[in-house]
């Protein structure tokens, strides 16, 4: 059996709680999703049904994470998976909440892609929102992934569109969810494109019913959905290239069992994108203010990591352990910093030194 050894909790939600671990055999770093058996409401092994699923016809689809194992202990089920880096609403809040139009291109052709993915293998994601999109890492950098599938569901059943109900309470993240989710219609495909605009637009300028309040949830529910439909999509764009309107007004008039046009609205972006003059360099908001940080990308990925404490404190004792940190620091782009240490490259101290370094690492 592998034996992981938990570095720190990453992030957390309603379902569960999210870690970053450490094979301790081979240094491959994993994130681990955990939720307690006794949960009101237990997801996870649904969520790693649908990820099986999504998984089915290709064994590494794009921008879907890894999946290693679903397995459980006498109080919790554990999910492990291919860890990532950081979530579209931690990169927009390290930008000071505001993406560039090059950004926000660069990431809608993906964000497009992966929900065309999603649906074309039979299911509804049901939580679209920058919080589940997340970037990948090292050689994927630079690849959008769709996480979270807690609330994922299929649409079609024996080959047949699901029915279209009405009276169905709100799933999903209100701020995101579109039109006909607030007024009770079960959700189809359309209802995830609707709320890719909403993304898009909140990174670009911000959503109008941001700032709705209520004394409970369902009042606030209730402000945000009077807001939207009272917002007409001519005042939500206002300022934005004219395609932004275009496609929202498009995917609101889909019909409710409609197969979207995606490659459509990926080309109507792309020639936006060509107009505007950008290159698709990767180049997004985030890795240009982090190059013109002293510390660089250092400094994000690595935390509460210093060189000064490293060198003074692991000095490798066995070839396994050197493996390891590099693979760890080479991960984290500090490479060149670590192999000028004369100090790491000594064999002077035993192997426990190496488990300090993993405990403060991401």
């Amino acid at each position: 059996m592998t034996s992981y050894k938990i570095c720190e909790e990453i992030g957390s939600g309603t379902f569960g709680r999210l870690y970053s671990a450490v094979n301790q055999n081979t240094g491959e770093l994993i994130a681990i999703k955990t939720e307690y058996k006794g949960s009101d409401i237990p997801m996870l092994l649904h969520e790693a049904s649908m990820y099986r699923q999504l998984h089915q016809k290709k064994d590494e689809p794009i921008g879907i994470p890894k999946i290693y194992q679903c397995s459980c202990n006498s109080d919790y089920y554990l999910l492990e998976m291919e860890l990532l880096g950081l979530s579209l609403e931690e990169l927009f809040r390290k930008c000071k909440r505001k993406f560039s139009l090059k950004t926000v291109l660069m990431l809608a052709d993906q964000m497009l892609s992966r929900l065309e993915y999603i649906h074309d293998q039979g299911l509804l994601h049901r939580d679209i929102k920058p919080e589940n999109f997340v970037m990948g890492k090292g050689k994927n950098e630079n690849t959008v992934y769709i996480i979270d599938l807690g609330l994922a569901k299929p649409y079609m059943n024996d080959g047949k569109h699901a029915a279209c109900k009405k009276g169905k309470r709100l799933v999903g993240t209100a701020k995101y969810v579109s039109i006909n989710t607030h007024k009770g219609i079960s959700q189809s495909r359309r209802d995830g494109m609707e709320s890719l605009a909403y993304v898009w637009i909140y990174f670009l300028k911000g959503l109008p019913w941001e700032d709705c309040k209520g004394k409970d949830k369902w009042e606030r529910y209730e402000s945000i959905k009077e807001k939207k439909i009272k917002t007409s999509i001519a005042d939500l764009c206002r300022g934005l290239p004219e395609e932004f309107s275009q496609y929202l007004k498009e995917v609101r008039g889909l019909k409710f069992d409609e197969r979207l046009d995606y490659q459509k609205y990926k080309l109507m972006f792309k020639a936006l994108f060509e107009r505007q003059g950008f290159q698709e360099d990767y180049e997004y908001d985030w890795k240009v203010k982090q190059d013109d940080t002293s510390c660089g990308l250092a400094v994000s990925k690595a935390r509460a990591f210093r060189i000064s404490d490293l060198n003074a404190s692991f000095q490798l004792g066995n070839a396994k352990e050197n493996e390891i940190i590099t693979k760890l620091a080479s991960e984290c782009k500090i490479s060149s910093l670590l192999l000028k240490s004369n100090q790491v490259a000594t064999k002077t101290t035993k192997s426990k030194a190496c488990a300090p370094f993993l405990a403060c690492f991401f």
